[in-house]
């Protein structure tokens, strides 16, 4: 009896000592959150110099996940008057920093494809960014090899087009989720435009 006595007792301080870790780890994930969304408000002084490049007209836009043809990808963007070739230009009143050429590497990902194409000409043209996006994909007898293909894009894009100063090398299946994520170039390091991503729960 004195022996169950004491094993229960040690299985009681077990439980307790369980829950109150546990306790302790949902405490320290809230706090964690707390933190960020904290960071997420800080009041950032004015960089009039900065300010001059983002755009104040930027206005959400809701992702059609329907399964589009490319007709109608191009029928939707019509009325945003693109160059041929996937290029856009802002007016030319509209102080611009850099010129950017976004590549991104392409195989079998029709459906990405058609959702990529429909939400980043209009994220890009509301940002108004001067840019182009180069598709790059391998003969079909051809390894998919992504670095290489963006090798290939970057030299393709300048051979198009020698004036591009800014290169973005994205993938088919990422979009930006925040619309104040500028695509532009830093002057001083490269910048990574994707810092967080959902399946990866923003960590």
């Amino acid at each position: 009896m004195r022996f169950f006595r004491l094993r229960r007792r040690r299985l009681q301080l077990l439980f307790y000592l369980t829950t109150g870790v546990n306790i302790l780890i949902v405490l320290a994930v809230l706090y964690h959150e707390k933190i960020f969304n904290t960071i997420d408000i800080i009041q950032i002084p004015i960089n009039d110099e900065l300010c001059r490049f983002i755009p104040f007209n930027i206005t959400s836009k809701s992702l059609n996940l329907k399964n589009l043809t490319i007709n109608q990808v191009e029928s939707e963007l019509r009325h945003l008057s693109l160059h041929y070739g996937g290029k856009w230009s802002p007016k030319a009143e509209i102080p611009r920093k850099s010129k950017v050429a976004i590549i991104v590497p392409y195989r079998d990902r029709i459906k990405n494809f058609h959702i990529f194409l429909l939400y980043m000409h209009k994220y890009l043209t509301n940002q108004n960014i001067d840019y182009g996006i180069y598709i790059v994909e391998p003969l079909k007898h051809l390894t998919f090899n992504r670095a290489l293909l963006l090798n290939a894009g970057y030299l393709e894009a300048l051979r198009d087009d020698p004036t591009w100063d800014c290169f973005i090398f994205h993938d088919v299946d990422m979009l930006p989720e925040n619309k104040l994520n500028i695509y532009e170039c830093d002057a001083e390091v490269p910048k990574q435009m994707a810092v967080a991503i959902n399946t990866y729960s923003y960590s």
